[in-house]
């Protein structure tokens, strides 16, 4: 979540810091390196090279500090997904797999995830909208990587809330009448 203001308020240096933080705590810290990347390329400001450059020097953190944690920590390698056909098959018959992500994506995942897809029909437009809509994008793929290579339950959605709450907010707050998406998504 931090990292992510830190982006939008084009807060360079504190990002990074937040970033190499969390990189410690969590992996899933690699969806804000996408974030960052169009965040950047969508802001005049700043020379292509230099954009370039802050992103490969980020990827360049990201690798070694995943490089270290896995060397350094003992036991490391057991917490590894590996993708497989038997782990896909047997997500794919367990009814708690979709009830799951479901209820924990919730009413935020789902208004924003429909925001996403009609924001041209609402005339939805915000500063920082493809950055966040990136964050929830690539978020939700990392959900579904969950169901080759894990137990795939809701847990794996919670890295999609510092995008899809405040993309609920943004698109509700812009629509002059956010009754009709709420009624248009009880319909569906």
């Amino acid at each position: 979540m931090s990292g992510t203001y830190f982006i939008l308020k084009e807060k360079i240096l504190l990002f990074m810091a937040s970033f190499i933080l969390g990189l410690l705590v969590k992996e899933t810290t690699i969806i804000l390196i996408p974030v960052f990347a169009v965040y950047l390329f969508l802001q005049d400001n700043m020379l292509l090279r230099n954009k370039l450059l802050l992103i490969i020097f980020l990827v360049i953190i990201y690798g070694a500090g995943t490089f270290l944690l896995r060397t350094l920590t003992p036991g490391a390698e057991t917490y590894m997904w590996y993708p497989s056909v038997k782990n896909l098959l047997k997500n794919l018959v367990r009814g708690k797999t979709y009830l799951s992500i479901f209820l924990t994506l919730g009413p935020p995942g789902l208004i924003a995830l429909y925001c996403i897809f009609q924001k041209f029909q609402y005339n939805i437009k915000l500063k920082n909208e493809a950055a966040l809509i990136t964050g929830a994008l690539v978020s939700i793929s990392i959900s579904l990587f969950s169901l080759f290579a894990a137990y795939a339950d809701g847990r794996q959605v919670w890295t999609s809330y510092p995008f899809t709450i405040p993309l609920t907010l943004i698109c509700l707050k812009s629509m002059k009448r956010p009754r009709i998406l709420l009624s248009k998504l009880s319909d569906n």
